[in-house]
């Protein structure tokens, strides 16, 4: 565009409103050529010009080999013939061993602010888990006293899509906590104390219908041992608050009663209820986690001399 002196401006305004009359006088001439011709448009758009010829699917084969009849693909189509030869499916189980290494530097700074106290997630979802093993841990240059008051002495897993009724008979998420011994650990004891808490077996086996499953089971036997699970890799033993490796049966049975097996003829349901309740009673007055509030009532409403002098619910069942 050429440059235009100020001593011009007068005319550019001439020019521009002589363009502006030109417009306003020609529009109504301009405006009726313009319009669209909706009915060529209709015509141009109808099936009979736009549409293709038909697809040719006489030589489509499925995927069992068959032509395709109807032209479009059903389930008969797809359906595979049985296997002739008649073998049986047999399936086996397999071990497989996965190494994770957990870092806290890996971790989210912004809501973790701290490395001793972070959540770390998966990098996959783990099925049919049957074993943990600690095998290297490294910590910072200091050891900490690992006590429940530093919160440092729980480790929580949560089982995805497993689901379990609280004390309140809701459906909760299946997350188990496991607690360490509160004490000063170095690397190793730390190490395999880790190793042990997470590898505990349930000393007692939980009967579907509780008493009533293990007394005509006892009455039959009078063997004390239907009461517990199977020995594992260790047993503890609260009243020493030490695990135990490699315990049997009857080492286990040696820490509630005199042998396996009770030796009588026939049973009262009080006796049943002695061999069912008493190594539960006794486990629960030696665990010291369980608050006052939800201790049990050891007061005994009778006149018979049940316990001996200076002797107590808690210390005889002890």
């Amino acid at each position: 565009m050429p440059y235009m002196s100020d001593s011009g401006s007068d005319s550019g305004s001439e020019s521009d409103s002589t363009n502006s009359s030109e417009t306003s006088s020609g529009y109504a001439e301009r405006v009726k050529p313009s319009l669209p011709n909706f009915r060529a448009l209709a015509q141009g758009l109808s099936l009979s010009q736009l549409s293709g010829p038909d697809f040719d699917i006489s030589g489509v084969m499925s995927s069992a080999g068959s032509p395709l009849q109807s032209g479009h693909p059903t389930f008969a189509n797809y359906t595979l013939p049985k296997d002739a030869s008649g073998s049986e499916l047999k399936s086996s189980s397999q071990s497989i061993t996965s190494i994770i290494m957990l870092n806290s530097g890996d971790r989210d700074r912004n809501i973790f602010v701290q490395p001793t106290n972070v959540t770390l997630r998966l990098p996959r979802t783990y099925s049919n888990v049957t074993n943990f093993q600690v095998v290297q841990m490294k910590l910072l240059s200091a050891f900490f006293y690992f006590r429940p008051d530093k919160h440092n002495t729980d480790i929580t897993i949560q089982e995805l899509d497993r689901t379990v009724l609280n004390e309140f008979e809701r459906v909760v998420e299946n997350i188990i906590t496991t607690y360490i011994r509160q004490g000063t650990y170095d690397i190793n004891s730390l190490i395999g104390e880790l190793n042990t808490k997470l590898n505990v077996t349930p000393i007692f086996y939980d009967f579907p219908n509780g008493f009533q499953d293990f007394a005509p089971r006892f009455a039959a036997t009078g063997d004390f041992s239907i009461g517990f699970n199977f020995p594992g890799d260790n047993y503890y033993d609260s009243l020493l608050d030490q695990y135990i490796p490699n315990p049997t049966t009857t080492s286990i049975l040696s820490h509630y009663f005199q042998s396996q097996y009770a030796g009588l003829s026939s049973y009262t349901t009080d006796q049943m209820k002695v061999a069912y309740y008493y190594p539960v009673v006794k486990e629960y007055f030696l665990d010291n986690s369980i608050p006052d509030t939800r201790k049990l009532n050891t007061n005994i409403v009778t006149s018979l001399p049940y316990l001996l002098a200076n002797e107590t619910v808690q210390s005889r069942c002890v």
